[in-house]
Formats: structure tokens, sequence, C-alpha cells
């Protein structure tokens, strides 16, 4: 059986990187997404060029509902999970005099507490 890995933020940048990689190693690789369907698409398309079983999951990592479902349609798909890239973040371009607080708690939501809650819904599914 191949080692199975939940990229968060796999639909570009340094996750789209990490999902590819981990495939060609011969892992099969969820692709979390949250607004980025094309992208973790074409990013599943490649993951399964390297021969192995990829699937592309959209959550909002700022739900606890989001992560828990996240998790369980990652373990559905691939059989199971061996880890966890908690690679998702975003970023706002604004000077911090011009940052809404609500802004501020959407980016701690996502980068801090969204990495939390996929992690603790994934540690009794890991393997």
């Amino acid at each position: 059986m191949r080692p199975r890995v939940l990229v968060t933020g796999g639909s570009r940048g340094i996750g789209a990187a990490c999902a590819t990689r981990l495939a060609k190693e011969g892992w099969d690789v969820a692709v979390h997404y949250h607004s980025g369907e094309e992208e973790a698409s074409k990013v599943v398309r490649d993951v399964e060029d390297a021969g192995v079983r990829g699937v592309a999951l959209q959550a909002d990592l700022g739900d606890v509902a989001s992560c828990d479902q996240l998790v369980s349609g990652a373990v559905s798909a691939l059989g199971g999970l061996d880890s966890v890239i908690a690679n998702a973040g975003v970023y706002d371009r604004a000077h911090l005099e011009d940052l809404p607080p609500e802004r501020w708690a959407r980016t701690i939501s996502v980068n801090l507490s969204g990495s939390f809650l996929v992690i603790r819904a994934a540690v009794p599914q890991l393997t």
C-alpha cells in the first residue's frame, strides 16, 4: 500500500509543489483548496500522471466542521492517512494601520487555527 497525504493549500505554490513531489515519490495525495478548483484539478492531474491516486477537496479552514469534513473526505478517498502537510495560508497585503481587525481575525483563523483543526481531526486517522 502506498503512503497517503493530505496537503492543505495544495492547489498552487508551495502546496502544489509538495503534492506533485510526493506523488513522484509514490504517495497518494489529497489536494485541499478553498476557492481554486481549477488549479486543484490541474494538480490532481499532475499527481495522477505520476501513477498514484489524487483527489481535490474543498474546505474552509476557518470553519471547524469544514476541517473535519476535509479530513474525513481525504480518509474516504485515499483509504486512510499517513501524513498531513499544513501548508494553507492567507496573506493580506495591507499596511498594519489599514488592516481591519476582521481581516486579521480571518488570517489567524485560517493560518493558525485551520492548521490546528485539520491536524486535530487527522491525528486519530494517522496510521
